[in-house]
């Protein structure tokens, strides 16, 4: 399986998450949804860790938007991922 798509869709949704203006999404629910996520991401095995720390490089290298690739860098420490 190629689980770059997945992954993009992860971070799409982190990212919706992190970026919506309070009057569209409360930023209760926000913050609820994103720990959400996080705490799905650390049942992860530490091999599929790993491996998707690799993928979020991945995307961060062939990103032209300098934001978008440290957004990428970023996260496996903002969900508590990294090693």
């Amino acid at each position: 399986m190629d689980a770059r798509p997945l992954v993009r869709a992860i971070v799409g949704a982190l990212l919706l998450l992190e970026n919506s203006p309070s009057d569209e999404l409360d930023p209760d629910v926000a913050v609820r949804g994103m720990e959400h996520i996080a705490q799905e991401l650390l049942q992860l095995s530490i091999e599929d860790r790993r491996e998707f720390s690799a993928l979020l490089e991945e995307e961060a290298v062939r990103s032209e938007d300098p934001h978008y690739a440290e957004f990428l860098r970023a996260l496996p420490f903002m969900v508590g991922m990294a090693e």
